[in-house]
């Protein structure tokens, strides 16, 4: 975001920023781990993600962080509506888009790493969810917000109960399972995509 507002938010700049973020990061794992192995091994673990070992006392923070950031997202939801018709437009209407977009930015990066921390990384949740519940919402940030829990928590509910099952007594992470669901998702939206165009 920070890198994006210096130079601009076409969305071609957004991908390459979140690429290079992203080998940044991975060049510090990289270095962390050459020399302590054991972080290797723990990063394994959390890349591929998982709920096992978690019980319900260690899920009370991040429940309470989640529902909160949901929370705001609702009450805003109606500013968010405005934002999407344009920034000058927005800004007419009386919306600060600066502080909204801030505002927008730390309720999701604090939901989401409240989910990170203890269930590891559950990306396709990100790339599968929203098409469905903006299929079924429409425009409506509102409805589009309250459809993404519900979807997203379905969807990772199911995905670990299948995992627990499928191969029982061995337990399947739920980031393996969601990534066989998740990936062949995305063909089919890039060949909607192409169809389309």
């Amino acid at each position: 975001m920070y890198i994006c507002s210096k130079i601009n938010f076409s969305k071609s700049t957004v991908i390459l920023a979140g690429v290079a973020v992203t080998a940044l990061l991975n060049a510090a794992i990289s270095f962390v781990s050459y020399f302590d192995s054991d972080v290797l091994s723990v990063y394994r673990y959390f890349s591929v993600g998982g709920l096992s070992g978690i019980t319900p006392e260690q899920l009370k923070t991040p429940a309470l962080i989640i529902f909160t950031s949901v929370a705001i997202m609702l009450i805003l939801s109606s500013k968010v509506d405005t934002l999407c018709l344009g920034d000058s437009l927005a800004l007419s209407l009386g919306v600060n888009v600066k502080g909204l977009r801030l505002i927008c930015l730390i309720t999701a990066s604090a939901a989401a790493g409240s989910v990170v921390s203890f269930a590891g990384l559950l990306g396709f949740v990100g790339l599968v969810v929203p098409h469905i519940a903006r299929k079924l919402s429409g425009g409506n940030t509102f409805f589009l917000t309250v459809n993404s829990c519900l979807i997203g928590s379905s969807l990772v509910v199911l995905s670990d109960l299948f995992g627990r099952t499928l191969l029982s007594p061995t337990e399947i992470p739920v980031g393996i399972i969601m990534s066989f669901i998740g990936a062949p998702f995305l063909f089919y939206l890039l060949a909607r995509r192409k169809n389309h165009a």
